[in-house]
């Protein structure tokens, strides 16, 4: 009894700490969908590939704190800090503290159900939202409801403001998304057998951990890590002859503002640059930490020579 007297203050803080970080991220996410539909829709400017390239090159550098490199103090705080910026994830809202009270297998897993679960939560979140909005308001949930039909053609929708808003948030905690999806899969070897990077005690591909691996990892991999640059590929794809109305502009110019109208794929190939390094800082510790570092800036060199040919940007 004394002992768990003694927690209370530190228990409260943490919980203290991870409200005020979940409060922050959704202020922070309010902002940016505020800011995202005040540009939204309007022609593609120099702004918006400078914005592109100053979140893509923040969320790419701050993936490099994944790697095992004996990293300066200074360089892991401004790793830290660059995540906070660029994405939407663990950075501000980390609920390690409040699962500390449990084993660290238990945490882990249940953090990652968790995490599994956020893509959907975005989704019906982005979509509730505007569907209440728009019965407050007395707004159509779209302009061709019931035979009527949109009076302006710069006017939008709340689908259309719902649709912006899930895409925004997508793009914010892809990597976060790709970072927790393979962590299930991270283990290190030690003696004859290999462990769970997250807990040194629990054994990888067998009991528990296969079954997170095979039925919570595996499914994110392909519906996450792929499955939304391609979906995003798909819709943009869909709509090629139609990036200039306003409504499609409106949905899907985040994707695709900023570059050239015969590159807007880009951004795929953005996202797969994240998968790929997050993919190797994941499974680095199964190779030479020389060797992983190797493949990475080799993954990097090709990249910017993708990027040097491809002449994305406007």
């Amino acid at each position: 009894g004394h002992g768990r007297c003694r927690e209370c203050p530190a228990a409260t803080n943490n919980r203290l700490l991870l409200a005020g970080g979940f409060l922050l991220t959704v202020g922070a996410l309010v902002v940016l969908v505020w800011m995202a539909m005040g540009s939204a829709g309007s022609e593609t400017s120099l702004a918006d590939a400078v914005r592109k390239l100053i979140i893509n090159y923040l969320q790419v550098s701050a993936l490099a704190a994944g790697f095992p490199l004996d990293w300066p103090g200074p360089m892991e705080v401004l790793f830290e800090l660059q995540g906070s910026i660029s994405t939407a994830g663990e950075h501000l809202l980390s609920p390690d503290c409040e699962l500390s009270v449990i084993p660290a297998a238990e945490a882990f897993y249940t953090k990652q159900v968790a995490y599994a679960f956020a893509p959907l939560f975005v989704c019906g979140a982005s979509f509730a939202l505007w569907r209440c909005i728009a019965c407050a308001r007395g707004e159509p949930w779209r302009g061709e409801r019931l035979g009527v039909h949109r009076a302006d053609a710069t006017a939008t929708t709340p689908k259309d403001r719902a649709v912006l808003t899930l895409i925004l948030l997508l793009y914010m905690i892809y990597p976060t998304i790709c970072q927790q999806t393979l962590s299930v899969l991270s283990c290190r070897q030690v003696g004859d057998w290999q462990y769970l990077s997250a807990d040194l005690e629990e054994p990888c591909w067998r009991d528990r951990h296969l079954a997170y691996a095979l039925g919570l990892a595996a499914p994110q991999v392909v519906l996450y890590v792929f499955g939304l640059p391609f979906l995003a590929a798909y819709m943009m794809y869909r709509n090629r002859d139609r990036m200039t109305d306003h409504v499609v502009h409106f949905r899907y110019g985040m994707l695709y503002s900023g570059y050239r109208m015969e590159r807007y794929y880009w951004e795929v190939l953005v996202a797969m640059r994240k998968a790929f390094i997050i993919i190797l800082s994941t499974f680095g510790p199964l190779i030479r930490v020389r060797l992983q570092t190797h493949l990475a800036l080799l993954l990097l060199m090709a990249a910017l020579v993708l990027h040097t040919g491809g002449k994305p940007f406007v």
